[in-house]
């Protein structure tokens, strides 16, 4: 891992993150009252759980960093571990509130509020399309690399062989102009040189 790939994961989480700690503060205030049981347990959950993801995302970055740099010094960091551990707890939060927030929608009718019913549709809804997104492109970009791969084989030999097929041709005129060469020297009694051992 680099420090582009912490950059790009870290900005990446942290936006994923504000919205949802903004929405269920502001959402789970106004329907504290109103919702059922499950209903309003999942949204205290949630506010506190997507808050302590993003703490967690916001903590790991600069030890990502560290991580890096020291591995670039020596090899090796004591904070590694830690990383993994931070890691974890977040894709364990992640999972857990997107469980809850499915269980939570089953009993939606106990909740008036429409506002905290849409937002948990969306806390569903949101991580299942981006994970369907990511395979599409995954798939789009393997069956793309399998075709180019069978094209590539149907035409002759080794995956690429075709493309550069035209360099044997080339070597090979190349090596009958050079015997042409020597027969030509040859006939005119001098001393065959070879051109390959001015090189």
């Amino acid at each position: 891992m680099t420090t582009a790939d912490i950059k790009c994961k870290g900005s990446f989480w942290l936006i994923y993150e504000i919205p949802w700690v903004i929405a269920y503060f502001v959402i789970y205030n106004e329907s504290d009252q109103v919702c059922g049981d499950t209903m309003r347990k999942y949204a205290q959950f949630a506010q506190w759980s997507f808050l302590a993801q993003f703490l967690l995302i916001f903590v790991s970055i600069p030890i990502n960093y560290r991580v890096i740099r020291r591995s670039e010094i020596d090899g090796g960091s004591r904070l590694k571990p830690l990383v993994n551990v931070l890691g974890v707890l977040f894709f364990l939060l992640l999972i857990a509130t997107w469980v809850y927030a499915c269980v939570a929608l089953a009993k939606r009718d106990d909740c008036p509020h429409d506002s905290l019913v849409k937002l948990v549709w969306a806390t569903v809804l949101t991580p299942a399309s981006l994970v369907l997104c990511c395979c599409s492109c995954c798939a789009l970009i393997y069956s793309t690399g399998f075709n180019v791969f069978k094209r590539d084989r149907s035409i002759g030999g080794h995956f690429g062989e075709a493309r550069y097929s035209g360099n044997k041709d080339v070597m090979s005129q190349l090596n009958r102009m050079q015997k042409n060469l020597e027969s030509q020297l040859r006939a005119s009694n001098q001393k065959p040189q070879r051109l390959d051992s001015k090189v």
